[in-house]
């Protein structure tokens, strides 16, 4: 046990002869130990290799056009403007053109359709009109960036037989 006491008081004895002075630092030797760490630091930071992630983060992904959102809403869509032909009155769905309508569309950064523009022979009939009423209805989510256009094809419905 008398072991133990003077191990302890060996260690209050050494802690009072160290080499650096005790007491309290002055307001001016603080702002200088203060300085010497910022400089220090600022020496650090010049020689630094800056770190450089290749990740993309979720607000940067959200923030990009979203193609695959964007491909199955216009899927969509173009099912709703292929029936066109057939909504028509019955004379003037026996005139309409079939096949494939093509459609230009711009897509702004809220995710509406800025613009739609239909190629002939669709372009400037009531089909057109139609098939212009459902591509331009398409809402994709919001994104930021350029103005986006996307060109989509559509296969409008052969004739169907109405009965009388």
């Amino acid at each position: 046990m008398r072991f133990v006491v003077l191990t302890g008081l060996g260690l209050l004895v050494s802690g009072c002869f160290s080499a650096e002075p005790q007491g309290v630092k002055t307001p001016d030797e603080i702002l200088a130990e203060q300085e010497a760490l910022g400089a220090q630091q600022l020496e650090e930071e010049k020689t630094a290799t800056p770190v450089i992630e290749d990740e993309e983060t979720d607000s940067e992904k959200a923030a990009k056009f979203d193609k695959k959102q964007a491909k199955l809403e216009l899927q969509r869509a173009a099912r709703s403007a292929a029936t066109c032909p057939d909504s028509l009155p019955e004379e003037e769905a026996a005139k309409a053109a079939r096949g494939t309508a093509e459609v230009e569309l711009w897509f702004e950064n809220s995710g509406a359709v800025q613009k739609a523009t239909l190629a002939p022979p669709h372009a400037d009939t009531p089909v057109g009109a139609c098939i212009l009423r459902a591509m331009e209805a398409v809402i994709v989510p919001a994104f930021k960036g350029e103005i986006v256009q996307i060109g989509w094809k559509i296969e409008l419905n052969e004739k169907s037989d109405k009965k009388k």
